[in-house]
């Protein structure tokens, strides 16, 4: 029986029935020809550089694409554009783009609340930046009207107001399965083959938490010096000892602190070795201006976990002093700032300097298996700053004997291909929810290691039609789970 048969059987034993079907078919068919055509106008209009909100490049967040915007019509246009004030300035900024071209920002049908007269009102506010605007449409911003503070701090901030902003510490989230930790992070390397890390941690539980907030402090260093000798100490501390700022990155942790002043963070270390011999570290970090990652949230937004990375690359000097030694320091820092719950918090990660570039790589997950199926995101900086950010999945350790003894990392850049290859030299290891490093558990039913290595960095390939061969040092992190 055909489709006809069957519609006209319909109609004459049923009638009102098939009636109804049909319209109902009609109206689905009438609102998804209309919800495609209003998708491709729309996308049409937001590629029109000559009407307000087009232009020439559209963001879209991740997993949202063109068939998307078209299929799901006007409501696919409401996606919120994670750190679109970092887009701005560094990747949209008059340093990426070329000459004439313009970037401005809008905030478009944002709803809020207005109290007023012990009312409240439900109003619709649209805002965008008075230069940028007035730059892209002239005729479209009203005379007079100029940017304020926030607009200027949207645009181009001051570096160290950001700085301090973006490293602020966080008050702690209590979890009675969990331990909250946060600390700052920092490493340094040079030309002699001195490297040092430095990590200072406040950590909360519930159930045991001291007036300011936390429960116990960790201070892990270590040093590496010229002959390759490495030192690694790890002391802890009482929460009476942890004082944390909320406004600033400014942290205490008995007598070992971080601050930011005018710009330069210093960091003080002072600890013991096994044989009780004093350990002191004073380190300066000038950051290097555009230079830095934003605050993420890797694993999502649902879970209490966040990195921001305030410098990538800057200026290192200090000391370290030692045994009676002291070592003059003068080379290459880098700071990263972490928390969150980190029970089962695993990644692969590292820092790259090569002479002229900087790569920052990483990956988060839940565990072992899981951090395994995860892309890399791969962010590629030079003098002017962040480059756009690619995910690959072309990323691999090479081990021997459980031992890692390479990275190799494979990704596009538009349409470039660039390779970074890394050959370990260095290696400081650590079994993982143990007594070493009892946050983290890369598996919670086999015994896991945590591995710190350094080592020679090559990146080769092409950038901007310029052919790229490049060498430098690079300090990477991975986990290894045994076999059950």
């Amino acid at each position: 029986m055909n489709t006809l048969s069957l519609v006209t059987r319909s109609l004459r034993f049923r009638p009102s029935r098939t009636l109804f079907l049909l319209l109902g078919f009609a109206v689905g068919v009438m609102v998804m020809v209309v919800l495609l055509s209003v998708g491709s106008a729309v996308l049409e209009q937001a590629m029109d550089e000559d009407l307000t909100g087009g232009g020439d490049i559209v963001l879209l967040p991740v997993g949202i694409d063109v068939a998307t915007l078209k299929t799901g019509g006007v409501t696919s246009m409401h996606f919120d554009i994670p750190n679109a004030r970092f887009l701005t300035r560094e990747i949209l900024s008059p340093r990426r783009l070329p000459a004439g071209t313009r970037v401005s920002p809008e905030l478009t049908r944002a709803y809020l609340t207005l109290a007023h007269d012990g009312q409240e009102h439900l109003i619709r506010a649209d805002g965008v930046v008075p230069s940028r605007q007035a730059a892209l449409h002239p005729d479209a911003v009203i005379a007079g009207l100029q940017d304020g503070d926030g607009e200027r701090d949207y645009i181009d901030p001051d570096f160290t107001a950001l700085l301090t902003r973006i490293d602020a510490f966080h008050p702690p989230v209590l979890d009675t399965t969990q331990t909250w930790a946060e600390w700052h992070y920092f490493n340094y390397h040079d030309e002699r083959g001195r490297s040092l890390y430095i990590s200072i941690n406040a950590l909360a539980w519930s159930g045991d938490v001291a007036p300011g907030g936390y429960s116990r402090g960790m201070v892990l260093f270590e040093f590496v010096d010229e002959n390759g000798r490495q030192t690694k100490v790890l002391e802890v501390l009482p929460g009476s000892a942890i004082a944390a700022s909320h406004e600033s990155p400014d942290l205490l942790a008995g007598l070992n602190a971080v601050r930011l002043d005018g710009g330069v963070y210093t960091v003080h270390v002072s600890l013991a070795d096994s044989l009780a011999r004093p350990i002191t570290v004073s380190l300066e970090v000038t950051p290097t201006p555009h230079l830095y990652m934003p605050p993420l949230t890797p694993m999502g937004s649902e879970v209490a976990f966040g990195y921001v990375v305030p410098v990538v690359r800057g200026r290192a000097s200090g000391r370290v002093t030692m045994g009676g030694q002291t070592w003059e320091l003068d080379g290459t820092g880098y700071h990263d700032h972490n928390w969150g719950h980190f029970r089962n918090a695993v990644w692969d990660w590292g820092i790259v300097h090569l002479a002229r570039h900087s790569i920052l790589y990483g990956r988060f997950a839940n565990s072992a298996g899981e951090l395994s199926g995860q892309p890399v995101l791969v962010a590629l900086f030079d003098e002017k700053g962040a480059r756009p950010f690619v995910l690959t999945g072309d990323y691999s350790v090479r081990w021997e004997d459980a031992v890692p003894q390479g990275v190799d990392i494979g990704f596009t850049h538009g349409t470039e291909r660039l390779t970074l290859s890394i050959e370990v030299q260095r290696r400081f290891v650590s079994e993982t929810g143990g007594g070493e490093q009892p946050l983290f558990r890369a598996d919670e039913t086999a015994r896991s290691f945590f591995f710190q290595l350094q080592g020679r960095a090559r990146l080769k390939g092409s950038l901007e039609g310029h052919a790229l061969d490049e060498a430098g040092h690079a300090y990477s992190e991975t986990f290894r789970v045994d076999p059950r």
